[in-house]
């Protein structure tokens, strides 16, 4: 015979009210102003020749995010194999620049990917969700 573990009523009624808000919550697709956030594009890492066949080669990765004062930015990190010292080598995160809304960064990003596609990094390498395995996986993107 089973028994089940006394629950307080405050408990119960605690958690009915927790589920009750997030049920009206998914009902609506209304998302308070407060939780509102642009969609900024995914990281993206530009290679001048294919990753998956070149172990060590030249590339450019460009991403964009926000801070804590609401700004905009668009970051970059570039890396290259150093054929003297036989290692990798990366320039650290660098803050490219601040923008005050999600449609000028994004332009920005855009442009800079142009940029650097003009510069002969056509390979673009992006983490995609592959539903098959359950995991962001590399992948070259158009």
């Amino acid at each position: 015979m089973t028994y089940l573990t006394p629950v307080a009523l405050p408990v119960i009624l605690a958690v009915t009210k927790e589920l009750a808000y997030f049920s009206i919550m998914a009902s609506s697709d209304v998302r308070p102003p407060e939780l509102e956030r642009p969609v900024l594009p995914q990281p993206l890492v530009m290679y001048k020749r294919n990753p998956f066949e070149n172990d060590f080669g030249e590339w450019h990765q460009v991403w964009c995010t926000t801070n804590p004062d609401g700004e905009f930015a668009l970051c970059a990190t570039h890396g290259w194999w150093d054929e003297t010292q036989k290692t990798r080598r990366c320039d650290g995160p660098v803050l490219d620049a601040l923008y005050h809304s999600a449609e000028s960064v994004i332009a920005a990003f855009h442009k800079r990917i142009n940029n650097l596609e003009k510069d002969g990094f056509t390979y673009k390498l992006q983490n995609v969700f592959d539903p098959a395995t359950g995991v962001y996986a590399p992948r070259i993107v158009p």
